[in-house]
């Protein structure tokens, strides 16, 4: 089953058994990995990926065992997060999958990915919000941060917590402390390694830890 979200809905990913909606012999290739990487890939748990809006649910594996990212996966997470015709850059599903094993975590919160009338990367389809139970945002955020060509924004307001992440060229982060509803003026945060960490990226970067 699925659960669709709103933009302003909720969806959970959570690290589950190894079931998968995809069949992987099926898949069409979208990224080819490393081939030092295949036997993780092998071993990368399923995601149970869930809407708190409504009663659906799925099954997904990001990775085949053949090393390549499961387009069905992929379309998955986009119906979840209601992306469906605007689906997300697979990077940033990638981040994610790699965020959530950094943090050895089971569930993620989806909160919005593709937005209409939008003027930053949520209209491009190339931004999640989201967040992580048990993990504070600002130690979230402190985490994304240390990623390559992204841009990372916290909001600290105590009913917003939640971390913006989107994929670009030249890494930028700030802090929103809006309340919902709200606009205030997000401030930046100054990273001096930032542009090392751009020029240094490599798609192998993108990868959950092993």
């Amino acid at each position: 089953m699925l659960r669709r979200a709103t933009a302003s809905g909720i969806a959970l990913i959570t690290f589950g058994s190894h079931t998968s909606l995809a069949d992987p012999s099926r898949a069409r290739p979208v990224v080819c990995l490393s081939a030092t990487r295949l036997s993780w890939a092998a071993t990368l748990p399923a995601l149970t990926v869930a809407s708190k809006g409504s009663s659906e649910r799925t099954v997904v594996r990001l990775y085949t065992e053949a090393g390549e990212i499961d387009p069905r996966a992929l379309a998955a997470i986009n119906k979840v997060v209601d992306s469906t015709e605007h689906p997300i850059a697979p990077r940033v599903a990638q981040l994610l999958v790699k965020t959530a094993h950094h943090f050895s975590a089971h569930e993620v919160t989806l909160i919005s990915g593709y937005r209409s009338g939008h003027a930053g990367k949520h209209s491009t389809s190339e931004a999640l919000d989201f967040e992580i139970a048990g993990v504070r945002s600002n130690v979230l955020a402190s985490y994304l941060r240390t990623l390559p060509k992204v841009g990372v924004g916290v909001y600290t307001n105590p009913k917003t917590r939640y971390v913006h992440l989107d994929v670009r060229e030249d890494s930028f982060h700030w802090f929103d402390a809006s309340p919902p509803g709200k606009t205030w003026r997000e401030k930046g945060i100054t990273d001096a390694h930032a542009h090392e960490r751009d020029v240094a990226y490599a798609p192998q970067d993108d990868l959950p830890e092993r």
